[in-house]
């Protein structure tokens, strides 16, 4: 099995596969899963499979919170409450902050701004504009996959330590100083790919499975894999954590291996 983030690992500086990432996956056998872990929400990985022919395969999303099939049948989900939503939203107040809420294969926000059209450029989905009570209506029952809120550095820093000194079930990751993802503690892309091999690919042994990340999201994928791989733009503790070092995601780092581990 293959599996692999997403952002800063498999993408080029436009956020697209490079065609040598597309004409070497494309040769990946279709008995081999190739399998996308990321932060991303389902429709906003689909696309990059449909490109390599292999619109089929499970996806992992939300960091492993939510894991679907090929149709998008949920076959394993871990949310937080919506609370949480109303907690960020209330102390927030009239800040500027873009507050994003992740449901199975929704996004909410109350707003179309700079954060807002960054995310839809970057990810090719546009969310369902609600007000905040809107929204705590569509998720009380089904619960939150993820959050994210984005805005100016002080903002995200005030928000990061309101939940790290009143919610310790939380796991906070700041993929950048103005971004903070919010999700249970009780996931990583680790336990989505066992929980994945165990339920879809019990033939598959987790020494079989090549891992490629880029950052702190991904090290427990790193080192569950039987080859983890870093890519040559990825932070410190990704490379000290995996077997091997690639190239970048700017020159085909992933593609290389893959590339490399078919010819063998």
């Amino acid at each position: 099995m293959i599996c692999t983030d997403i952002d800063g690992t498999l993408l080029n500086s436009n956020r697209e596969l490079s065609e040598k990432t597309k004409h070497v996956l494309n040769l990946v056998p279709d008995n081999i899963p190739f399998v996308l872990a990321s932060s991303r929400m389902p429709d906003a990985m689909r696309y990059f499979l449909n490109d390599i022919n292999r619109s089929g395969e499970p996806l992992i999303c939300y960091n492993g919170a939510l894991i679907v099939d090929g149709d998008n049948s949920v076959l394993e989900s871990v949310t937080i409450s919506a609370d949480i939503f109303r907690l960020i939203a209330e102390h927030r107040g009239d800040k500027a902050c873009n507050v994003s809420v992740y449901s199975y294969n929704n996004w909410y926000c109350s707003a179309v701004d700079y954060w807002t059209k960054r995310e839809m450029n970057n990810t090719r989905v546009s969310p369902t504009i609600l007000s905040d009570s809107e929204i705590m209506n569509r998720v009380e029952d089904t619960g939150i996959h993820k959050i994210m809120c984005m805005g100016d550095e002080a903002v995200i820093d005030d928000i990061y330590n309101m939940l790290t000194d009143n919610k310790a079930e939380l796991n906070l990751y700041r993929s950048k100083p103005t971004y903070l993802e919010i999700s249970s503690k009780d996931i990583d892309k680790a336990q989505a790919v066992d929980k994945l091999r165990n339920l879809v690919y019990s033939d598959i042994y987790r020494e079989q499975i090549v891992a490629f990340g880029d950052n702190h999201n991904d090290i427990e994928m790193i080192n569950y894999a039987g080859l983890g791989v870093a890519v040559n733009n990825a932070t410190d503790s990704i490379k000290q954590a995996a077997d091997i070092i690639t190239d970048s995601n700017l020159d085909d780092g992933v593609a290389n291996v893959v590339e490399r581990l078919m010819l063998n």
